[in-house]
C-alpha cells in the first residue's frame, strides 16, 4: 500500500528535483511513524521509500528495515491497506500514543506545516549550495 503525500511547499517547481522528493519522503515517513499502529513493528518498519536510491541517505535518517528505491512511502507489509483503511479499529497505544488509521492524514493535520517548512528549508538551502 502505498501513501502519498501531497503539500505545496512555498518554491519553485525548479528547485524540486529527486534529492528534494527524496527529503520530503524521509521526513514525512519520520513525521508520521508515531501515529503507525506499532504491536510488533512490522507494520511501521517494512518500507520503501521510493526516489532516488541512495544507502547513504537510508541509513543517515535511520529506516528500521526500509528501502530507498518520487512515488511516495510503500508499506510492504500484507495487511498495511487494511490497517490503514481501519476507521473504528481499536489500535494499541502503549507503544504509539498517537496511533491511527489513516495516519498520513492524522500527521499533516498535526505536523504538515513541520514538513512545508523542513522542504523549503532544505531546497532552498540546496539551491544556495549550487548558487554559490
Amino acid at each position: 500500500m502505498t501513501v502519498k503525500i501531497r503539500i505545496q511547499p512555498n518554491i519553485s517547481k525548479r528547485l524540486i528535483d529527486d534529492d528534494v522528493l527524496l527529503f520530503a519522503h524521509t521526513t514525512a515517513y519520520k513525521l508520521m511513524f508515531d501515529f503507525i499502529p506499532f504491536q510488533t513493528g512490522m507494520l511501521a518498519t517494512t518500507t520503501n521509500i521510493e526516489g532516488h536510491y541512495s544507502k547513504k541517505a537510508a541509513n543517515s535518517i535511520g529506516l528500521l528495515g526500509g528501502n530507498i528505491t518520487d512515488k511516495g512511502i510503500h508499506f510492504t507489509a500484507p495487511y498495511a491497506r487494511r490497517m490503514y483503511y481501519g476507521d473504528g479499529f481499536n489500535f494499541r497505544k502503549d507503544k504509539h500514543p498517537l496511533a491511527t488509521s489513516r495516519w498520513a492524514e492524522a500527521m499533516l493535520a498535526a505536523r504538515g506545516e513541520k514538513l512545508r517548512d523542513g522542504i523549503e528549508k532544505y531546497a532552498k538551502r540546496k539551491a544556495a549550495r549550487y548558487r554559490g
